[in-house]
């Protein structure tokens, strides 16, 4: 993907907030996905020791701990991101990002 279209992708995202973006793509694209590939394996574990307690433990941690990161993980990508987008609108000499600038 070339660097101004990736600007400009970025741009639209962007606007549309960072909690979005984190819930989007922290939580449902991150974080979900990785509580379901873990509660499938824990079934798998748990059946064959007839541990269903300990089963339905890992579910309920799953369901709150992977979200969780999924938040941290949305928001560190949020900012890899923006320092990314302000490192190419720099580089290319676009249009700047609405923010602080280091000189005022």
């Amino acid at each position: 993907m070339s660097d101004q279209r990736w600007h400009d992708q970025w741009r639209q995202t962007r606007a549309q907030g960072v909690w979005r973006f984190v819930l989007r793509d922290g939580v449902l694209w991150f974080a979900l996905p990785l509580a379901t590939v873990t509660i499938i394996w824990d079934y798998f574990t748990y059946r064959s020791h007839h541990n269903w307690p300990a089963f339905i433990r890992a579910v309920y941690v799953s369901l709150v701990l992977y979200p969780i990161l999924g938040v941290i993980y949305g928001l560190f990508l949020w900012c890899f991101y923006e320092r990314l987008f302000r490192k190419v609108a720099t580089a290319s000499e676009l249009p700047q990002p609405d923010g602080p600038r280091a000189e005022e």
